[in-house]
């Protein structure tokens, strides 16, 4: 079986998973998830978090932009260029606030929201369908993060946040897909080489 279909494989696998999920398992998980990323060294690296607005059945980080607003940090949500499959951090006021649909089901900040260079940024919080202990991730397939964080001048923290039924023996990977400095669950902290 080639890559592609053994990704396609774990994505509808694991999505049949996440479909099982309640709304009370996403209200009771991710709070624990947001405690756990907050205890992590990797949190304290300075500059900028970039967050992402969940769809169903995604961990929710509004907790973690509540504490990275009260410690002074600007909050970017990421917006989506689809035409060239690339992605910006752009600042956010108020969690929540000045969102647009770009998608029937993505919710990103309005056009007139401010950038911010990839340079000041100090932690992106990043999602996915699966995640596995070495610090890959499968995401929905379009590959907008694993673009960016592969940016020359992205020097941030990546943490991939998710459920524990995300977490895989091994996610199939290609040469392009970025790595992540740690996963969190609800119940546990990944950190590849630790």
């Amino acid at each position: 079986m080639d890559i592609v279909a053994q990704k396609k494989l774990v994505r509808q696998r694991v999505q049949t998973l996440l479909e099982a999920i309640t709304p009370s398992e996403v209200a009771q998980g991710s709070p624990e998830v947001c405690r756990r990323v907050l205890a992590s060294d990797l949190w304290n690296r300075p500059g900028a978090v970039m967050l992402f607005w969940p769809m169903s059945n995604e961990v929710d980080v509004g907790g973690l932009a509540a504490i990275a607003a009260s410690q002074g940090r600007p909050v970017c949500l990421p917006r989506t260029d689809w035409p060239t499959r690339g992605m910006v951090a752009t600042e956010v006021r108020s969690w929540g606030s000045d969102l647009v649909h770009t998608r029937p089901w993505l919710l990103e900040p309005a056009p007139t929201a401010r950038v911010v260079e990839e340079s000041r940024i100090g932690v992106v919080i990043v999602p996915g369908i699966a995640f596995d202990a070495a610090g890959f991730r499968l995401g929905r397939g379009a590959g907008f993060y694993d673009r960016y964080l592969s940016l020359p001048g992205l020097r941030a923290a990546r943490i991939g946040v998710a459920f524990d039924c995300q977490i895989v023996e091994t996610v199939p990977r290609e040469r392009h897909d970025a790595r992540l400095d740690a996963v969190v669950t609800p119940t546990r902290t990944l950190t590849p080489g630790v």
